[in-house]
C-alpha cells in the first residue's frame, strides 16, 4: 500500500465533538497516514497545552487500533484564524516541506477542520501540481447536521470524556469521509495536461508530471511504454518491450534496415506534428540519401559500397577507380552530368545518387521518374534550406518548404511512405508508420 501522510488543521469540533470524531481524526480512522502535519493556531496551542487532547485521542486511536502514528504539531501563533493571508504562505511552506520530508507519499489535505478561511487555503493547496499527488478530504458532520453542539473550547468540555465515549468507535459506525469534486477537476486537468504531452511527443515531461503526480514505479506498464518511446525518439532498439505482456506489436517490421527507415520516418513525422521545422528539414537530407541507396541496390541492383570508400571521418567517398571497375558506361555518364566531370572523392550526395538513379532509370525505359522526381524536389529544398539553417538564425517555415519543395512537409512523408512502400514491394503492416500514436492512446487510456 502506498504510504500517506495527512496535513490538518484544528478546530472547534477536533479531535472530538459530542462524542463522535471531529474531521482529523475521522480522516485518520479512514485513511490511515503514517504521519499527521497539525497546524495550530494561537488558540488551539494553549487549550492542548492544557488538557493534551490532541496527543490523548491520537496515542488512544493508535493503541486501539494498531496504528503506528507519528505526529507532528506546527506552532503558527497566528491570533485572527479569519485572515485568510495569515495562512498562505504558512501553508505553502509547509506543504513544500511536507513533500521535500515525504516524496514519495500520498498527502491527505483535510478540507473540514479550522475556520472557513483555514479550510479555503487547503482547497487551494489541493489544486497545486507542483506537490504531486494531493487528495483533499472533506468530512460531513454526524447525521450531516450543521456543528452547533458544545464546542470543545467552551470550559466545560471534557476531552478525556468525549475520547473514552467516541461512538465512531464502535462497528458499523458509518464512514463520513467524501472527496470533493475539486479533486476531480484538477486530476482531469492533469490528465489533460499528460495528454497534450503525450501527443506531443514530449515524453520526458510527461514521465515527469506522471510520477509526480500518481506515484507511480518504473514497472509500471505506463513508464515501460513511455520509456520505449523516448529510446525510440533516439532511435535506439528496445526489443526487451515486446515481454511487457500487452496484446501490441511493437516492431511489425523487424527486417533491417527496413525497420530503421520506419523508425526515422515516425521521428520525422513527429518533427513534422510538434512545428520542429528545421529539424525536419535537417534530419530529412541523411534520409532521403538513405532511401536513394536502397533504391539503387534494391530495384537496380547496384551495391554503392562497391565504388566508395569510408574516410576515418565516417564520411563515405566515390572511388573513379572503383567506379570505373564496377560500371565504365555510369562513370561516362556522370562525368557528362557534372560540369568539369566527376571528381574523385566525391562525397555522396543527393545530388550524386539522383544523377545515378537517372541513369539507372534511362536503361529501364523511365518506369521511376516518378519517384526520381521526388528526390529531386527533395534536393532541390535541401540545397536552399538547409544553407538557411547552417547560416542564419531563422527558422524553417512551412510556407518556404512549400516554396522549394513545391510539397508540404505532410506531402513529403506520404511520399517517403509510397516509395518505402514500393523498394520493399509487399504490403506493409496497418500500423508501420503509426506506431508513436498508437501507443499514445495506451498511455492515456492506462493512467
Amino acid at each position: 500500500m502506498n504510504s500517506r501522510v495527512l496535513f490538518t488543521c484544528v478546530g472547534s469540533t477536533d479531535p472530538v465533538r459530542s462524542l463522535r470524531d471531529g474531521a482529523m481524526l475521522h480522516i485518520i480512522r479512514h485513511y490511515r497516514p503514517e504521519k499527521v502535519y497539525i497546524v495550530l493556531s494561537k488558540e488551539m496551542k494553549q487549550l492542548n497545552e492544557v488538557d493534551h487532547r490532541f496527543d490523548i485521542a491520537l496515542d488512544k486511536f493508535s493503541k486501539d487500533f494498531n496504528l503506528r502514528l507519528e505526529k507532528e504539531y506546527i506552532d503558527s501563533d497566528i491570533e485572527d484564524v479569519s485572515d485568510f493571508d495569515a495562512f498562505g504562505g504558512l501553508f505553502n511552506d509547509q506543504m513544500k516541506s511536507i513533500r521535500d520530508e515525504n516524496p514519495n507519499a500520498e498527502i491527505l489535505l483535510n478540507l473540514s477542520s479550522g475556520t472557513p478561511q483555514m479550510k479555503v487555503s487547503m482547497c487551494l493547496l489541493a489544486q497545486e501540481p507542483k506537490f504531486g499527488r494531493v487528495r483533499a478530504v472533506q468530512v460531513k458532520t454526524p447525521e450531516e447536521s450543521s456543528n452547533k453542539s458544545l464546542a470543545n473550547t467552551h470550559k466545560t468540555y471534557s476531552a478525556y470524556e468525549e475520547i473514552e465515549l467516541n461512538e465512531d468507535n464502535e462497528d458499523g459506525a458509518p464512514n463520513r469521509c467524501t472527496e470533493p469534486q475539486l479533486m476531480q477537476v484538477r486530476k482531469a486537468l492533469i490528465l489533460k495536461q499528460i495528454a497534450a504531452l503525450i501527443n506531443s511527443y514530449h515524453y520526458e515531461q510527461a514521465r515527469l508530471l506522471i510520477t509526480d503526480y500518481y506515484g507511480m514505479d518504473a514497472d509500471n506498464k505506463v513508464l515501460k511504454i513511455i520509456d520505449h518511446l523516448i529510446s525510440r525518439q533516439k532511435l535506439k532498439k528496445d526489443r526487451g518491450i515486446g515481454k511487457l505482456g500487452i496484446d501490441f506489436n511493437f516492431y511489425p517490421v523487424e527486417e533491417e534496415p527496413f525497420c530503421g527507415l520506419i523508425d526515422y520516418y515516425m521521428m520525422l513525422n513527429n518533427l513534422r506534428k510538434i512545428g520542429r521545422m528545421s529539424e525536419f528539414m535537417l534530419r530529412l537530407n541523411p534520409y532521403i540519401i538513405r532511401l536513394q541507396e536502397e533504391f539503387l541496390a534494391r530495384i537496380f541492383g547496384f551495391d554503392l559500397t562497391r565504388i566508395t570508400y569510408t574516410r576515418a571521418s565516417d564520411e563515405d567517398k566515390l572511388s573513379r577507380e572503383k567506379l570505373e571497375a564496377a560500371n565504365h558506361e555510369l562513370l561516362d555518364y556522370l562525368d557528362r552530368f557534372y560540369r568539369g566531370g566527376l571528381k574523385d572523392n566525391t562525397n555522396i550526395s543527393m545530388n550524386l545518387l539522383n544523377g545515378m538513379l537517372k541513369y539507372f532509370d534511362n536503361q529501364n525505359g523511365q518506369k521511376y521518374r516518378k519517384y526520381i522526381d521526388f528526390f529531386e524536389l527533395c534536393e532541390g529544398a535541401n540545397k536552399y534550406l538547409r544553407n538557411k539553417v547552417a547560416h542564419t538564425l531563422s527558422e524553417i517555415s512551412e510556407a518556404e518548404i512549400n516554396q522549394y519543395a513545391k510539397m508540404s512537409s505532410d506531402r513529403i512523408l506520404k511520399e517517403i511512405q509510397k516509395s518505402i512502400s514500393f523498394i520493399y514491394k509487399g504490403t506493409l503492416p496497418p500500423n508501420a508508420f503509426t506506431i508513436y500514436d498508437d501507443l499514445n492512446r495506451i498511455i492515456i487510456d492506462s493512467i
